[in-house]
Parts: C-alpha cells; sequence; structure tokens
C-alpha cells in the first residue's frame, strides 16, 4: 500500500481469511477449513478468478508479471471437475451408479465425520470452560475482602516475552461485594480502574501486606507490569554503550530505566550495570 500509495486495502482481505482459515484452531485440534471441507486447504495463491497453477504463479519474476498474473482467470481441471461431481451429488438423489455418484457420497461422508470429531472437540473445551469457570467461582463463594492477595491476569500485548502472565496485588477496596468487583494495589502503584471477577484469582495465601502496597500513583496494568518487569515491560530494552566505561551513568537506556543490562546490550560484553 505504501508502494503504490494506495488505501485499497480490503483486496488483501482475502489473503488474511484464508490464512486464519487454514490455521490450526486449539479448541477443535484441526483448522476451520478442515472441519467444514473435510479436508485441508491445498496450498495455492487465490486470484479474483480462482485458483492460479503453481508453474504459472512460479513463472512470473517482476511485481508486474505477478500483477498481470493475478489479473487473469484461472481454473485448475481438478478442481474444476471435483465442482462437477459435487454439483452432480448435490443435485442428483444418492444412488451410485456413476463415479461421480461414489466421489460424492465418499466426500459427503468424510465431511460428515471430520464434522463429527470437530464437534466433540468443541464440546470438550466447552467443557473445560465451564470446569475451570465452576472452580473459580467456588473459590470465590466465600467473598473478596480488603488485604486479600490476587494474582492480576495480565493479556499478552500488556507485557514482554520474559515477563510473568500475572501480577502479584493486594485488594484495596471491594467495590461491589456482589459483583466481586475490587480495587488492587501492587509495591509499585495502585492498578487503574475497577477490576472484575474474570481478570484475578484470589490467593489463599498471603505474600504481601497492605504496608508493601502503593495505592499512590494510579497506573495502568501495563504501567504495573513495566515497572516490575526484569526486561522492560512490553518490548525488551537495551542499550548499545560503546565507551570503555560502560553503562555508568543515565546515558544508558537500562540503568536510566533502572534495568539491569541484558545479553542483548553492547554485543554482550562486559559493563558496570549487571
Amino acid at each position: 500500500m505504501n508502494d503504490k500509495n494506495s488505501a485499497n486495502w480490503s483486496r488483501g482481505l482475502m489473503f488474511v481469511q484464508m490464512s486464519k482459515n487454514r490455521a490450526r484452531n486449539r479448541s477443535i485440534d484441526m483448522s476451520p477449513f478442515e472441519m467444514l471441507f473435510g479436508e485441508t486447504a491445498r496450498d495455492v495463491s487465490a486470484g479474483a478468478f480462482g485458483a492460479i497453477p503453481k508453474q504459472v504463479l512460479a513463472s512470473a519474476r517482476t511485481e508486474e508479471e505477478l500483477h498481470d498474473v493475478f489479473a487473469r482467470p484461472f481454473v485448475q481441471a481438478e478442481e474444476l471437475k471435483e465442482e462437477q461431481e459435487y454439483e452432480a451429488f448435490e443435485e442428483a438423489p444418492i444412488v451410485c451408479d456413476s463415479p461421480a455418484d461414489v466421489v460424492g457420497v465418499e466426500r459427503s461422508k468424510k465431511i460428515e465425520a471430520v464434522r463429527k470429531v470437530g464437534l466433540e472437540a468443541t464440546k470438550r473445551a466447552a467443557e473445560k470452560m465451564l470446569e475451570d469457570s465452576n472452580k473459580k467461582k467456588v473459590k470465590q463463594s466465600s467473598g473478596i475482602h480488603v488485604g486479600d492477595n490476587v494474582l492480576v491476569f495480565v493479556p499478552e500485548f500488556d507485557r514482554g516475552k520474559g515477563d510473568f502472565p500475572n501480577l502479584l496485588g493486594i485488594v484495596v477496596e471491594v467495590v461491589d461485594s456482589a459483583m466481586l468487583s475490587v480495587k488492587v494495589a501492587t509495591p509499585v502503584g495502585g492498578i487503574e480502574g475497577v477490576l472484575s471477577p474474570n481478570m484475578y484469582d484470589p490467593l489463599e495465601t498471603k505474600f504481601i501486606s497492605m504496608e508493601e502496597v502503593r495505592q499512590e500513583p494510579a497506573i495502568s496494568l501495563r504501567q504495573a507490569v513495566k515497572a516490575s518487569s526484569m526486561f522492560g515491560g512490553q518490548g525488551f530494552i537495551r542499550c548499545s554503550c560503546s565507551s570503555s566505561s560502560r553503562c555508568v551513568t543515565n546515558k544508558c537506556v537500562c540503568k536510566k530505566n533502572a534495568l539491569k543490562c541484558n545479553s542483548r546490550c553492547h554485543s554482550n560484553l562486559s559493563c558496570e550495570n549487571k
């Protein structure tokens, strides 16, 4: 889009859609495409008018040639034959008197079998989700109180690759005892907003006390994770200090952020901030 100064982003949606439909889904243990059609998606590029043969796609050497390829309609003979056979099966009664009928019946049985497997996998995932929810309800049935320790769940986009998936905090206010909505403080500051039950998990053991946390300043969850992180939170911080007395002053990004230098800093050479 930048190269062509174009805002026609919708032309790329077909590739995004195909990529998502081909990706394996953990709940059903197969891709959405496979569950719907009973077979894995073919590794071909999709044009506006059909599938592009691999030999034609491979012959394109420049961007202009590739553009010409996508502008031409292609229908592979094998796919056309299968489509015609499947249409014949859809319109005709199930009578196995011809090869087309046999192919249609076998394909239908295969799709039905795959969908049953996917349905069972979906049911198992739903039962697991319900079981986890019930366990949490039992744990929270005794209510939540000021001073209780909790683990606050940290979404992947709010933490770095090396950070923990949760943050230890303490309940400083119960906003709604019926809905179990609370405000939480951490050793680096109070978390902004109100946390609902699906955002935290109460702990039976008290690891920190009220004296060890700060309610001020009020910071976002991402800021709290960054302040508690050994790696700089979302996005690793690294320095490139090159002087002989490396990482001594605040010119060093790591030292300025009160972090220790890591293996990605200054080509892993020794410094004064490790």
